[in-house]
């Protein structure tokens, strides 16, 4: 989980460094943040992330999500 608004390096700026990292290009990456409009998620989806959840997070939702990457299925 990484969250998209930090101070220094974004989120997206740490997503894109890992997915340049040869060994960490099969680590999933799901974004957490209180940006859900459609311009992020794009955004995100551009830097690598593999999901994007919106906080809160329902740890029910999150449940899911994880099952899904585990699976190898894409999230609806």
């Amino acid at each position: 989980l990484l969250d998209i608004g930090m101070p220094g390096m974004d989120g997206l700026q740490v997503c894109e460094a890992l997915r340049a990292m040869p060994d960490l290009k099969h680590v999933k990456i799901i974004a957490q943040t209180g940006w859900g409009d459609e311009h992020m998620r794009r955004k995100t989806a551009a830097a690598g992330f593999d999901l994007h959840l919106v906080k809160p997070v329902d740890p029910h939702v999150l449940e899911d999500m994880l099952w899904l990457l585990r699976s190898g299925r894409k999230a609806a």
